[in-house]
């Protein structure tokens, strides 16, 4: 439940899963030459009603959403 998930997890897994990839991506992307490729990897749990996973399937929602905004670039 969204109750139960703790201010500091929710920013650690933040910071990890979304931080992470967004900044990568930023810093490499000047560095790429022409039709280079960026491969965002996620798990399937995404696609998985798990209630215990509240925090966790949104982040891995935002970054296939993420990878897939930033292909249209």
């Amino acid at each position: 439940m969204i109750n139960n998930i703790k201010d500091l997890k929710r920013k650690n897994t933040f910071d990890t899963n979304i931080h992470s990839i967004f900044y990568l991506s930023k810093y490499t992307i000047p560095h790429l030459k022409s039709g280079s490729t960026i491969i965002n990897c996620t798990l399937i749990n995404h696609y998985i009603n798990r209630t215990n996973l509240l925090d966790y399937t949104l982040l891995k929602k935002a970054i296939v959403a993420f990878t897939q905004r930033l292909s249209n670039q």
